[in-house]
């Protein structure tokens, strides 16, 4: 049951020992002023003696104590509660006996109520005692953890509770027998009350033993349980006092009461007996339909569903488990599940069976298990498979959910192809582009070091339009080399590559030293205005895109102003957000997104020298960690932002 429903009914157990405890002190009031209204309730009834009312008082702060959680001081007030009222009990129950006499009866106050002769003044009544006597019995076991202790203290209060149920019946109906039990001095009225509240109050605190376990659980059974009870006792009362008030007055011969209270009895039953017929119909109405419902949806599922129990045997399958394995539902009710394995799993089939009896949770098995099942026709195929304990009314049953995964198997196989056939084209690509760029070098070499033998051989010759041919030439040839160099270095980015954990802020120093004559040259100005984050990325390749993103900051500057560089970083939504901002020319919303492709340039190689490789690297690089680069420009300077997500090795 849940908490909340723990902590009311312990508010209950608090009330009713609060009731107890008011009432004793009372009672106890009442003995020291002369007031029998506050000790009898009623006139001409036994009143409640002094130390019934002590033990009233003792079992009611025992109570109240035990309602609460506990700690250690408390659990000893309570247990002294409780060992003073069984001493009490226990030594009055002694004096009737004869074996002692201590006077305990009118130790506080003297007893001068006494209407029935011959007891013994201020003595506590046989069934009383007795009944305080079993109370406080069964509050030694309600903390302890044993379950079956538990269960001896729910029993002994359930025996108090009718002992005083039967007295307060007594006196509803005024017969002396019930409330007395023929013994000298019978239980007085309050005092049943008190010991009845108290009695079903402590056996709320463990609710769940004894007959509260059978009022306070959720199932239908607990639910019937609660409106007969009440019902039946309501109606028993009513029809047995009207029986008895009939007999008294005469108002009808004893044999005619009886009758028609037998018939009285009997309607009642009848209806309650309808009542609950009708109930149990709606509830089973209900039931019915949400099986329906379920059934439906049982066969409508896409997934091939079979269940089976302990034994090892199929009890239910859906259509897809027909379509699947080829079966007819009737071959496979009652069989043995290997019938739809490969014949070399038969053997270790039932051991795993019986471990998940043992030891039943949900659990998977996924593709990477190469699992098969097997078709009627002897075809095995690979399978994923959810397995599912659930509990029926036959007891626990495995659920498990089959999924042909032949497709998934198929498509995975040519997803491999591919990739092997992409390594190898990648692996082949690279190889071109290594060959490639160093054969292309070699022209350009030639070409160049031809330019240079020219200047040197006849360096008065060439002069006017032949030498400006010749410088023409030569710084083609060494763009030409420099393209190709970093064309094969964005070829090569990547290879090898192994996250490290880096501390970003020493990646940056460094950068800023392979950048300082560049930065005193241009009078830059680079600012980390955050500190930044230890990270595990790809540390070179981080390395060249903090150098090219400040490279291109310090470039693209803005004549007669110097350079003034932030850096820093936010943490969003779980990834590293970094930004390099300056303030340079700017970019135009337009170009935002073309000048990270390769080779793309937005301005004459006259006015900033360059190659478009810079930032299709930066973009790679960025890429590479999972992460996205772009550009916020307003015309007055630039920032690059690169999200880099927080990766493990």
């Amino acid at each position: 049951m849940s908490l909340t429903k723990k902590i009311k009914y312990r508010y209950i157990a608090f009330g009713a020992g609060n009731f107890a405890v008011i009432v004793g002190l009372l009672v106890i009031f009442g003995w020291y002023t002369g007031n029998w209204q506050l000790k009898s309730v009623v006139s001409g009834y036994t009143s409640m003696k002094f130390n019934t009312a002590l033990c009233i008082i003792f079992l009611g702060s025992s109570l109240i104590l035990n309602s609460v959680h506990f700690f250690r001081k408390l659990y000893v007030i309570s247990f002294v509660c409780t060992v003073l009222t069984l001493m009490i009990s226990l030594y009055t129950l002694l004096e009737m006996l004869y074996v002692s006499n201590l006077s305990l009866d009118n130790l506080f106050v003297l007893d001068h109520d006494m209407l029935q002769p011959g007891a013994p003044p201020g003595r506590l009544a046989a069934i009383t005692a007795t009944s305080t006597l079993v109370t406080s019995l069964a509050f030694l076991f309600i903390p302890l953890y044993n379950i079956r202790l538990q269960k001896i203290g729910q029993y002994l209060l359930h025996s108090v509770s009718v002992v005083t149920f039967i007295v307060i019946l007594g006196y509803l109906f005024n017969v002396e027998p019930l409330y007395s039990f023929n013994v000298t001095t019978p239980m007085a009225l309050h005092t049943a009350i008190c010991l009845h509240l108290i009695s079903g109050g402590a056996s709320l605190i463990n609710y769940k033993l004894g007959i509260p376990g059978l009022f306070t659980g959720e199932q239908i059974g607990n639910v019937l349980a609660r409106n007969l009870f009440f019902k039946i006792t309501i109606v028993m009362i009513v029809i047995s006092y009207l029986d008895i008030y009939v007999e008294k007055y005469e108002i009808l011969n004893s044999g005619v009461g009886s009758a028609i209270f037998s018939v009285a009895v009997m309607i009642m039953s009848f209806i309650f007996i309808w009542e609950t017929s009708k109930n149990l119909n709606n509830l089973q109405q209900k039931k019915d339909l949400i099986n329906d419902r379920l059934n439906l949806i049982f066969e409508a599922l896409p997934n091939a569903l079979v269940m089976g129990n302990s034994e090892g045997k199929i009890i239910l399958v859906n259509r897809e488990t027909e379509k699947m394995f080829g079966y007819k539902r009737e071959e496979l009710l009652g069989k043995e599940l290997e019938i739809l394995l490969p014949q070399r799993l038969h053997a270790a089939h039932p051991g795993k069976m019986k471990s998940f009896f043992v030891n039943p949770f949900s659990r998977n098995f996924g593709s990477n298990a190469n699992l098969y099942a097997r078709r009627k026709n002897g075809e095995e195929f690979p399978i994923e498979i959810g397995l599912t304990p659930l509990k029926t009314e036959d007891g626990l049953v495995g659920l498990a959910s089959v999924v042909d995964i032949t497709d998934r198997k198929t498509s995975e196989k040519i997803i491999q192809e591919q990739l092997r056939e992409l390594k190898i084209k990648n692996q082949e690509m690279e190889q071109f582009n290594y060959i490639a760029s160093h054969d292309l070098q070699e022209p350009l070499r030639t070409v160049a070091n031809y330019i240079t033998l020219l200047e040197e051989d006849y360096p008065n010759e060439i002069e006017g339009e032949i030498s400006e041919h010749l410088s023409a030439m030569k710084h083609a040839t060494t763009r030409m080399s420099r393209l190709i160099k970093n064309l094969l270095d964005y070829g090569l980015l990547g290879r090898n590559k192994s996250l490290n954990l880096t501390d970003v802020n020493h990646t940056l120093n460094d950068v800023k030293a392979d950048l300082n004559s560049l930065v005193k040259k241009t009078n830059s100005v680079i600012i980390t205005a955050t500190s930044l984050p230890t990270i595990f990325v790809y540390e070179t390749e981080l390395r060249q895109l903090l150098q090219n993103l400040i490279n291109n900051a310090i470039k693209f500057r803005k004549k007669d102003t110097a350079p003034v560089i932030y850096i820093g970083h936010d943490l969003k939504d779980n990834v590293y957000e970094f930004y390099v901002k300056d303030n340079g020319i700017g970019i135009e919303e337009k170009h935002a997104l073309t000048i990270f492709n390769i080779f793309q340039r937005l301005n004459r190689e006259e006015e900033y020298e360059g190659y478009g490789v810079g930032l299709a690297n930066c973009k790679k690089i960025v890429e590479m960690h999972g992460g996205k680069i772009w550009v916020e420009s307003n015309g007055d300077g630039s920032t690059f932002k690169f999200t880099i997500p927080i990766l493990k090795p």
